[in-house]
């Protein structure tokens, strides 16, 4: 495993099993989809009303990250630096009133002008084993109603275009019987 992603599996929390999938997916082997470098223009509500899906966006924190330094437990990244990385976190809450097998979201950096200039795809916490292709559906704690689950996304700051600010949507809050 390398450095950078020793760090990241550091900076996350992840252990065992995880660790596996972060190196995989951070790779590009599934757990996240990347539109680097594209512009679009910033989607409708329909992405942005996670009301729409009963589903609700928590306690979004982001932080520019110095790969290295998380080692020391101290210290930012320098914005796009080789040796950063752009962390978002925060949780998803259920509001609706059957359980949800996992959540997908995205996260998309804008521009000032409110454009996407890059975005990636990923799951709720207990499901980012799902989106490796190695889980199955009975391997995912489903959320019940009011219950919460975090998550989390990397953008590694070498890699990502100039942006002013983030923005992160439930895509799909998937129900199983």
């Amino acid at each position: 495993m390398t450095n950078r992603y020793t760090a990241l599996v550091a900076a996350l929390g992840l252990k065992g099993a995880a660790v596996a999938l972060i190196v995989a997916s951070a790779s590009g082997c599934g757990l996240v989809a990347r539109d680097a470098g594209r512009s679009q223009a910033a989607p409708r509500a329909a992405l942005a009303d996670v009301a729409v899906l009963d589903v609700a966006v928590l306690d979004v924190e982001s932080s520019w990250d110095n790969i290295g330094v998380l080692f020391l437990g101290a210290g930012s990244g320098v914005p796009y630096g080789t040796d950063s990385m752009y962390a978002v976190r925060g949780k998803v809450e259920n509001r609706k009133t059957h359980a949800v097998h996992h959540v997908v979201l995205r996260y998309e950096l804008l521009d000032e002008d409110g454009h996407v200039v890059d975005f990636q795809e990923g799951y709720n916490r207990r499901a980012e084993h799902f989106g490796d292709g190695s889980g199955r559906d009975g391997d995912i704690e489903p959320l019940a109603p009011g219950d919460s689950d975090d998550f989390r996304m990397v953008f590694f700051g070498d890699e990502v275009p100039r942006f002013t600010t983030h923005r992160v949507a439930v895509v799909e809050a998937v129900v199983r019987d």
